[in-house]
């Protein structure tokens, strides 16, 4: 198993990305890409995959592989864009990475985008393949990048100090604050699996905290002794913030209400963002940053506007397969992409990939594939 990392670097004035790759630390090679069809690029295929979810919310049955035909055609023109190079010189270095990763890269390798924090890409979206007109509906599914290969995005700057360690379950306390009217309306419809994982995993470990006022206090009696490693945040958004009861958390809210100061011997955070009709991408540019500081290691959310019992639902597969089964973040969103497929490519991994919780000796895991979220009920309302 290899490791690919893609070093994203911002150019101001030439308005430009300068791309470095790298192979288990070796240069494979960099070029500058344009950044305005970069953003361009990625626009489109989160309006595409929006579009592929908003059919599902209504029940276009007969339209998922027209819609989804859309989001692999997006992630193709990403991925076009990636590998476009600014001039003849760009052009040349990036069809020899191009031709690189289709020849050496495989399916266990590991590929982390680094970036700063203001730059957002769904870069899991990148389609491979080749997009056909009339073809069935699973053949789409290899081809993205978040299905095909181990892929996450973190923070050039974030440290993640402890996720090279295997955490027992036990020591990774979980914090979880939700919209009290969004969980009232998504919980009783979930699945009979999803409903018994929340009674399990959820109502034991971490009552629901409806206010921001309970979440921080909860937060703050911890933090000196024995800090959160999970914080789920299931809720809407205002404009560019979290929004949870009647209250709202920005990302320079987050950054100081939030902070930790201890490191040495102590769980890193890995924060949850399950925000039904709340985009990663529509939060204030500093929650990447805000979610990478001083011992936390990243977030995960969703690139576009989601429904509420998916959403749910999907953090309660996340939930058990995390503290019950063990392996990586990387390997975990990877089978939870495919099991949940197609819904499942709104999530992104924007944190360290390798942090793991150690599989208990006898555990209640799921003993085989669970049941797919996206042929069920998705929706309260």
């Amino acid at each position: 198993m290899a490791k690919i990392s893609v070093d994203i670097q911002y150019d101001q004035s030439a308005d430009a990305l300068n791309i470095y790759w790298h192979y288990n630390g070796y240069p494979r090679g960099h070029y500058f890409v344009d950044w305005g069809l970069i953003r361009e690029r990625a626009d489109n295929v989160r309006k595409a995959l929006q579009e592929l979810v908003d059919a599902y919310c209504a029940g276009s049955t007969g339209r998922y592989d027209e819609f989804l035909r859309g989001v692999a055609a997006g992630g193709r023109g990403l991925y076009n864009a990636l590998f476009s190079g600014r001039d003849r010189q760009a052009e040349e270095a990036a069809s020899h990475v191009k031709s690189w990763l289709i020849e050496k890269v495989t399916a266990d390798d590991i590929v982390v985008f680094t970036v700063p924090s203001r730059i957002h890409i769904p870069w899991g979206l990148v389609y491979e393949g080749p997009v056909t007109e009339d073809g069935p509906f699973e053949v789409y599914r290899e081809s993205f990048w978040c299905i095909r290969h181990k892929l996450a995005t973190q923070y050039v700057y974030l440290a993640a100090e402890g996720v090279e360690l295997e955490w027992p379950p036990s020591e990774f306390a979980l914090l979880l604050g939700a919209h009290e009217v969004v969980w009232t309306a998504a919980y009783p419809l979930l699945q009979d699996e999803s409903h018994t994982v929340l009674s399990r995993l959820v109502i034991s470990l971490a009552q629901p905290k409806f206010s921001c006022k309970d979440l921080l206090g909860q937060w703050r009696e911890r933090r000196s002794s024995a800090p959160y490693g999970l914080v789920t945040l299931y809720c809407h958004a205002t404009g560019t913030a979290l929004n949870i009861g009647n209250e709202t958390i920005s990302d320079s809210a987050f950054r100081e209400e939030f902070k930790r100061t201890d490191v040495a011997g102590r769980p890193p955070t890995l924060v949850f963002l399950a925000g039904c009709q709340t985009a990663i991408g529509d939060l204030g540019p500093g929650f990447l940053g805000a979610t990478s500081g001083t011992g936390f290691c990243g977030l995960i959310g969703t690139e576009v506007k989601t429904p509420d019992v998916f959403t749910l639902g999907f953090l309660a597969s996340f939930l058990s397969r995390f503290y019950e089964g063990g392996g990586s973040l990387a390997e975990i969103m990877k089978e939870l992409r495919e099991w949940h497929w197609p819904l499942s490519l709104v999530f992104s991994m924007c944190c360290a990939s390798d942090l793991r919780l150690s599989a208990p000796i006898r555990s209640a895991t799921v003993s085989g594939r669970p049941a797919n979220l996206s042929e069920h009920r998705i929706v309260s309302t």
